[in-house]
């Protein structure tokens, strides 16, 4: 049941945010405008909150609830700070991988096989994404030697 309340809230929420969106600036794939990143993220709210809203399996809760979040969560806190003090030094991209790499090694347990892939294909897209088609200039760290 909470997980159905959490989902209906999701999806109304990311509804509310692609209509703000639409208001602004949403511009096109090639050009995009103000509005398009947040309209993005309200559909994809939208689409993850319904999901989870009619998704009929629970998740399974090996031992204690409370002290699995709580080990998530400080990884997390460290991870981040991971990220934090290495983006200038060693540039966007090394540190994206490593940060995913090793979130899904210590946080949440996968093979070392599925996080290197899932690692190495999020930081070839956000690549893609943010330095080639967005053109933001992000750093290029060790990459620029």
């Amino acid at each position: 049941m909470a997980d159905r309340l959490a989902g209906l809230a999701f999806a109304t929420f990311g509804v509310l945010v692609g209509v703000r969106a639409v208001g602004l600036d949403v511009g096109g794939w090639r050009t995009p405008g103000p509005g398009f990143f947040p309209l993005l993220v309200g559909v994809a709210t939208s689409v993850l909150g319904t999901a989870l809203a009619f998704s009929r399996t629970a998740p399974s809760l090996k031992g204690d609830p409370l002290n699995t979040g709580r080990r998530k969560l400080l990884g997390a806190g460290v991870l981040l700070e991971g990220y934090v003090l290495g983006f200038d030094r060693l540039g966007f991209v090394p540190v994206t991988f490593v940060f995913i790499l090793v979130w899904l090694r210590v946080v949440e347990r996968s093979s070392w096989r599925e996080a290197t892939l899932v690692a190495a294909a999020a930081a070839i897209a956000m690549y893609a994404v943010f330095i080639r088609w967005l053109a933001i200039p992000l750093p290029a760290g060790i990459l620029s030697l």
